[in-house]
């Protein structure tokens, strides 16, 4: 853009120029030639030296020429002539020429107008003749030259024709206008210049209608490195044909920040379908129209003090018009004419950007023209304030798009809009929509943004705005369907820039922050939804993104295959140098949910690493604070959720095992009978422990075991009508295997109890008051859920405390349930198999000890003592639904006795509920039975009557008690 303006100025610099020329400042009027025939007088004799009538110098009427000098240095500044002046005479007011030319000399630049014919309108005052109008035909040449250290190259202008109006002092011309240099190659039809009088300075300037504008090697690329892309640079001041910006004038003159109040500013505008082509990198099309403000051209009094062309035109002699000289130039004229002839010709030119490589050059073309006027005039005081150039671009939309590298013919779009502004004073660029209110859209290979807009980019504070709501798509593709993932925005998304090294043109992203909500859906394998109050997105070399920083009702959630949410107060995501995903920390009210159920925390850690197929998965959880798990039964919407609570909880996700940091606490529900009494449809079962939870997963990484340590406990509440029901367990290490069920689901299968104190424990309660306990003592108790059998190993103990349970309905016996004490002592091993309701415990002989005491009306009734090697029990349930004793034997080494009755002894004894009491004890040879220390065949002993009945032996024994 800058150069477009360059090129404008190069066009009004030369109208300036011919028609101050045409005015005569500082000069007095151009005389012309005066012809005259053999009989109107006698021509003089041929000299070498020319004559002179005051500053004219005439060689005759075939070559004539004008030399305008400046008064004080008496350098020229001017040179006017012809080859021919084809109607001479004094009483001719239309001069018609053969080749004139102008040549300007200022002390930047040199300015010559040439063509092959010239009509000029002259008036008369007494002797005076002074031009007014005029029109050059015939190839019309303008060629600037600027000073040897400008960065604008030689200019030439060709025109078929030039006419202008120094009483209007207009310039135009209907036909082909062509600018060019080896910068600079502009086409177009029709030219039309109007300057002020009063100030000489332009009030309109019109390319009526532009072909092309090109802007030669202007494209950056690695080898060669152009120009930045702006309208002023640090050696303006240097550069006498083209505008300034206000601050560099004002900073020439006194410092300050304000412009010359006599200054007038400009501006350039493009009509019609304008479309720019940046080499073969970006294209600007759909533009409506491209206006730039503020254009300040510089004034001869503005500028420093410059290498002065004038130097090398001095006044020593004539010059011919056009003619070449052969030999070493002695006077101005052919010093000017060497210099002329050295020039690269137009042709030269010419050939030059028909064989242009489209790929270095800056290519502008529309379909209406060039318009160059003033701005309305600022007061005084707004004179002070900075004013720069300001660029404008409108369009339905504007389209900005970049040149596929894999084919020319297609483009891929950065940015549509409707409206584009861009301040070169303070560098920001700002685009808009348009009146049919269509987004704007900006786009590059990896995706692309819609919002409502506007979109603000301050490149001076290296950050740019994009103003909600709007959409940030990836990947790219026009259908959003099709889209890898999606951003929505509702309030402001900001980015921010490092500071650009020298020489590169490149941005390099540090930061993108997200304002007012955003919500996300990526797409990969599978589709995640996220979303947050904001977002900070911060970037390492070569745009990597390092870091992600939401914050706020931050959400996750899996949008595909089973339903999963995770939610926290605040997330960061760290990258990798591989640019993957590598962590993510979650703080605040931390959330984890699916399906089955969910996870709380305060703040957590989740690592991301390669799985076998090399995708990015979490591969493990973490939580930094305590946690709470809480899992449901899907196929039972009813059942309260299961609970588990730790210090913190490690989960390897990808191996699905993890630990638990003590203290924890696991509280679970199972469902009631139907058929039961149970006042609730569920009862809970609760474990503690002070120690960690370990879980341990199989192959296919679902847990299998889960180990509890230190001081782990548990109980089982159900609660009844009459009573509450308590089971309760206690030891230093619970083992829990896990199988999955008929629905597939994960169920337990066995329980170990293992170390320190082991227990389990049985309580009915009523109120406060303890209707009956058992409780089992031993070094482990292992229970096989799926085989309803619970093993206790030994040496332990059971006690049985049911002195306020209710009298049984039986007629007597041993009625184990009704209001009594009982104790087993001295076992290796129980077990207890439920299907069967059996029960067997095994010791060694004279030490497996059973002792029972029966309570009439609460007072203890009688102690009954027993011990045997092996003993088996049957239960059975009763009508009520209490379970009483059905059948007891024991084995090997039998005792019994009764305090103060009986004590009878034998190999086994067989109690039978069903016989009302009795029980049967039998020997052997190695173990006889004994009643009352006398031996008999066999026993039967009634022990509700305390009946005895047996026979008296003919072999003698003892009777021994174990110790």
């Amino acid at each position: 853009m800058r150069k477009i303006i360059i090129i404008l100025t190069a066009v009004a610099v030369t109208g300036l120029a011919y028609w101050g020329y045409i005015r005569l400042t500082g000069a007095g009027a151009m005389e012309p030639p005066t012809t005259h025939t053999a009989k109107e007088m006698d021509m003089p004799e041929a000299t070498g030296d020319a004559r002179r009538s005051g500053q004219p110098i005439v060689h005759g009427a075939e070559q004539s020429y004008y030399i305008t000098r400046d008064p004080v240095t008496r350098q020229m500044t001017r040179v006017f002539g012809f080859s021919r002046l084809v109607n001479p005479g004094q009483q001719s007011a239309r001069w018609q020429v053969e080749k004139p030319y102008i040549i300007f000399y200022e002390s930047a630049f040199q300015c010559r107008i040439e063509a092959d014919m010239g009509l000029i309108q002259t008036e008369r005052a007494g002797s005076t003749v002074t031009p007014q109008d005029g029109q050059l035909e015939g190839n019309v040449v303008i060629h600037i030259s600027p000073h040897a250290d400008s960065e604008i190259a030689e200019t030439r202008l060709l025109l078929d024709d030039l006419l202008f109006s120094s009483e209007r002092t207009e310039f135009s011309t209907d036909g082909p206008v062509r600018v060019i240099s080896s910068q600079v190659d502009l086409a177009g039809q029709g030219l039309l210049l109007l300057v002020n009088a009063a100030d000489g300075q332009i009030e309109y300037l019109h390319i009526l209608d532009l072909e092309f504008l090109r802007l030669k090697d202007f494209v950056q690329t690695d080898e060669r490195k152009a120009a930045p892309l702006v309208l002023a640079t640090d050696d303006a001041e240097t550069q006498i044909d083209k505008p300034q910006t206000p601050s560099t004038i004002a900073a020439e003159d006194d410092g300050s920040e304000k412009i010359d109040g006599d200054s007038r500013l400009y501006q350039c505008t493009i009509d019609d379908n304008v479309m720019i082509r940046y080499g073969d990198r970006i294209v600007v099309a759909g533009a409506d129209q491209i206006n730039i403000r503020n254009i300040l051209f510089a004034r001869q009094d503005d500028r420093k003090p410059q290498p002065d062309m004038r130097a090398a035109a001095q006044n020593t002699g004539p010059a011919p018009a056009i003619d070449t000289i052969d030999r070493e130039p002695t006077t101005e004229a052919e010093l000017l004419q060497t210099e002329i002839a050295a020039r690269p010709s137009i042709d030269t030119l010419l050939a030059d950007s028909t064989q242009r490589d489209d790929s270095a050059d800056v290519v502008v073309t529309c379909e209406g023209g060039i318009l160059v006027k003033p701005m309305p005039r600022t007061n005084a005081a707004a004179s002070l304030t900075p004013i720069t150039p300001a660029i404008e671009m409108n369009g339905t939309p504007l389209r900005i798009e970049q040149i596929d590298p894999l084919s020319s013919e297609k483009t891929i779009p950065m940015a549509y809009c409707g409206l584009l502004m861009y301040d070169t004073g303070t560098e920001v660029l700002e685009l808009f929509r348009d009146a049919w209110e269509n987004d704007i859209v900006l786009g590059s290979p990896a995706g692309r943004i819609k919002t409502h807009g506007p979109v603000l980019w301050d490149r001076k504070a290296n950050q740019a705005q994009i103003v909600g709501p709007g959409m940030v798509y990836f990947d790219g593709n026009g259908d959003e369907s099709t889209d890898a993932g999606q951003i929505a925005f509702a309030g402001q998304m900001e980015l921010f820039f490092a500071d650009a090294p020298a020489q590169q043109s490149s941005l390099q992203l540090t930061g993108v922050n997200l304002t007012g909500g955003m919500s996300a859906q990526l797409r990969g394998d599978g589709a995640l939804s996220t979303a947050a109050d904001t977002a900070k997105l911060t970037f390492g070399p070569e745009n990597a993104l390092t870091s992600a920083h939401l914050e706020g009702a931050v959400r996750f959630e899996n949008a595909d295959g089973p339903s999963s949410l995770a939610t926290a107060d605040t997330a960061v995501f760290h990258f990798g140098d591989d640019r993957q995903l590598a962590r993510a920390d979650l703080s605040g009210d931390v959330r984890l949910a699916s399906d089955s159920g969910q996870l709380h925390t305060s703040e957590a850690t989740i690592a991301f690493a390669a799985d076998e197929t090399g995708t990015i998965q979490p591969s493990r959880f973490d939580t930094v604070a305590a946690a709470t798990l809480e899992t449901r039964d899907a196929t039972d919407a009813k059942q309260p959720p299961a609970r588990f609570e730790a210090r913190s909880i490690s989960y390897d996700l990808q191996t699905g095992s993890g630990q638990a940091a003590g203290p924890v606490r696991f509280v679970f529900y199972q469902p009631a009978d139907p058929n039961g009494s149970l006042l609730t449809e569920y009862w809970p079962v609760e474990i503690t422990a002070d120690g960690d939870a370990e879980f341990i997963a199989g192959a296919d990484r679902q847990i299998e075991t889960i180990i509890f340590k230190r001081n782990v406990s548990g109980i089982q509440t159900l609660q009844y009508a009459a009573y509450t029901e308590q089971n309760a367990f206690s030891a230093d290490t619970m083992i829990v295997k896990l199988g999955r069920n008929t629905e597939g689901t994960a169920d337990i299968q066995s329980i170990t109890l293992r170390d320190g104190d082991v227990y389990a424990e049985f309580k009915r309660t009523h109120e406060t008051l303890r209707l009956a306990m058992t409780r089992l003592s031993c070094q482990e108790i292992i229970y096989d859920r799926t085989n309803q059998r619970l093993i206790a190993t030994g040496p332990g103990e059971i006690a049985v405390d049911n002195s306020n349970a209710e009298a049984s309905a039986s007629s007597g016996g041993l009625d184990m349930s009704g209001p009594s004490y009982a104790k087993i002592e001295g076992f290796d091993r129980i077990e207890w198999t439920a299907a069967d309701r059996r029960i067997v415990a095994d010791g060694d002989a004279d030490v497996l000890q059973v002792s029972y005491i029966p309570l009439i009306d609460g007072v203890p009734s009688r102690l009954i003592r027993a011990a045997a090697g092996r003993v088996e029990i049957e239960l059975a349930e009763e009508a009520d639904g209490r379970t009483e004793l059905a059948q007891l034997t024991a084995k090997d080494h039998v005792f019994f006795e009764e305090e103060g009755k009986h004590i009878l002894e034998g190999y086994t004894l067989l109690y039978n509920a069903a016989n009302d009491g009795w029980l049967t004890i039998t020997g052997t040879d190695d173990r006889p039975c004994m009643a009352d220390g006398a031996r008999v065949p066999y026993i039967h002993y009634n022990v509700s009557t305390g009946q005895l009945e047996t026979q008296l032996s003919t072999i003698p024994g003892a009777v021994t008690f174990p110790q």
